[in-house]
């Protein structure tokens, strides 16, 4: 095992300050979320890496350390890659805790059975560990791409708030880099073995002072509460926005998001999330490509646009790539869009 090349005071007080901030973190997302399903989880994931970089303090520092409190600290470790993903999963969808969620957690119910009967030599060094680090491993990767499919798709309209995206990025490359830590400390053996609590510390200081600062986004994303809104305000918003999507055509331009458009109509973006959601029964997303889809179906139509190619209409339309046309074209219409153009006596030349 890999010592970390600085002082062993310096090491430990970086390591103590981890541990101290990730309970620290743990017990203010817990009261600041009270009844939104993500409260506990949320708590979940920052006590779950203090309780691991105790049991790290304590291999590395300690002597004779009982076996059940080293499986603890692994059995800590097994729980923060599902509660982060199930937290992140909770927040994009505005999800409630089902008990179907448990299935994540059978690992770390296993080793809570076991608790005081899986040794080093026979399950952690042949096998558990290399597991454990890859079971992680794999639950962040998961964690990543449903974030960034979501941003893509519009899941996110909810919460599309500069500070808690960047919340949420925060934590997952936090989750990132620990997780890699350990996998490059035991799997690759490039790395110290208190890096991750190391580099956990650098991210929980960052953590907290980005808390401190933003502390909105400890608090349940608007899509989580009960939002009432006035039906005349509803009226007036919906009016406002079918008025502004008929005459400034903010949907052709790729880059509209839900924070932009709220703010050409001067609502909030959570009220506008609302009325898309709930008035028109479509997210963010589907809300634009509708009105895209209507103006590509308008320009492939027209003989102005003979000559001019589906992928060219595609990005004019406000559509990032022909690929996410095509889909959502067919999607809508139950036709591609050169069978569209066929229909009507066009040809894409």
């Amino acid at each position: 095992m890999r010592a970390l090349k600085i002082g062993k005071e310096i090491e430990l007080l970086i390591a103590l300050v981890a541990a101290v901030q990730g309970f620290y973190l743990s017990i203010i997302s817990f009261l600041s979320r009270k009844r939104s399903p993500s409260a506990l989880l949320l708590s979940v994931v920052f006590f779950s890496v203090t309780l691991r970089i105790v049991k790290s303090l304590l291999w590395v520092y300690a002597e004779d350390v009982e076996l059940w409190v080293l499986n603890f600290g692994f059995l800590a470790h097994s729980v923060y890659g599902p509660a982060l993903f199930l937290y992140i999963y909770c927040e994009l969808y505005s999800k409630k805790w089902t008990s179907i969620f448990f299935i994540h957690f059978v690992p770390s119910l296993f080793l809570l059975l076991t608790l005081s009967s899986l040794t080093l030599d026979r399950f952690w060094y042949s096998f558990g560990y290399s597991t454990l680090l890859i079971h992680q491993g794999l639950y962040i990767v998961a964690t990543w791409i449903m974030f960034l499919v979501g941003l893509r798709q519009g899941h996110l309209a909810h919460t599309i708030e500069k500070e808690r995206k960047s919340w949420y990025m925060l934590l997952l490359l936090g989750g990132f880099l620990l997780q890699l830590a350990y996998f490059s400390n035991y799997i690759l053996g490039l790395t110290p073995y208190l890096m991750g609590p190391v580099i956990y510390a650098i991210f929980l200081f960052v953590t907290s002072i980005y808390v401190f600062k933003y502390p909105q986004v400890l608090s349940a994303s608007k899509g989580n509460q009960n939002i009432a809104i006035a039906p005349e305000h509803v009226e007036r918003i919906s009016k406002r926005l079918l008025e502004h999507m008929k005459t400034e055509q903010p949907f052709l331009n790729p880059n509209c998001t839900l924070g932009s458009l709220a703010k050409e109509i001067n609502v909030q973006p959570y009220k506008l999330s609302y009325l898309i959601n709930k008035e028109f029964d479509q997210n963010f997303s589907t809300f634009l490509n509708t009105y895209r889809i209507q103006k590509a179906m308008q320009l492939l139509q027209d003989e102005n646009y003979r000559s001019i190619k589906i992928s060219a209409i595609a990005f004019d339309c406000g559509f990032n790539s022909l690929s996410s046309f095509n889909t959502a074209f067919k999607k809508a219409t139950s036709q591609t869009p050169s069978e569209f153009r066929a229909g009507n006596n066009l040809t894409d030349l």
